[in-house]
């Protein structure tokens, strides 16, 4: 008998071949979607991957031209930062900082919340100065002790495709 038949085995082991291709196909599309929403977090220097290191500054350029987060000016952003802190949303407060140091930030603010930290630093906030700028699109704020020595620095950069200030550092 040389002549095949089309056997419902073969048609089920067809199909559980295509149900399997199809389930890899689309968790390594999810894991895809999933590795690129954390790729903007990465530090870049430890991007070693050519084709890792451009996708990851498309990411970053995509972001910024959505992100409406951010004040007009730098005192605005500050003011809204602090505003954050003091209703304790720590993740509207943290999307205040440029789009690489959220996710960091976030964590950072999390564990400092149950230490007071998020006062501490509402109430820094409430004493800076009036600021300068230092260099294009870089903004600084500081605050001072009662002796005049500097205790903290808050430094802001403007993102060009949003307008909006964002803050780099504290």
């Amino acid at each position: 008998m040389a002549k095949r038949q089309i056997t419902f085995i073969h048609i089920v082991c067809a199909l559980v071949i295509i149900i399997a291709l199809g389930t890899i196909y689309y968790l390594d599309g999810n894991k895809v979607l999933e590795t690129d929403k954390d790729l903007i977090y990465k530090d870049p220097k430890t991007i070693t991957d050519p084709e890792e290191g451009i996708r990851y500054y498309e990411l970053l350029q995509e972001a910024y031209k959505n992100d409406t987060y951010g004040g007009s000016t730098p005192e605005e952003t500050l003011e809204l930062f602090k505003k954050a802190l003091e209703k304790g949303d720590i993740e509207l407060a943290a999307k205040y900082f440029v789009i690489e140091k959220q996710k960091k930030i976030l964590s950072d603010l999390k564990a400092g919340e149950p230490n007071g930290i998020l006062k501490s630093l509402s109430s820094d906030l409430s004493r800076v100065d009036n600021g300068y700028p230092s260099g294009d699109n870089r903004y600084v704020f500081q605050t001072f002790d009662k002796d005049g020595v500097q205790e903290f620095s808050f430094e802001l950069v403007l993102n060009p495709s949003s307008e909006r200030w964002k803050i780099e550092s504290l």
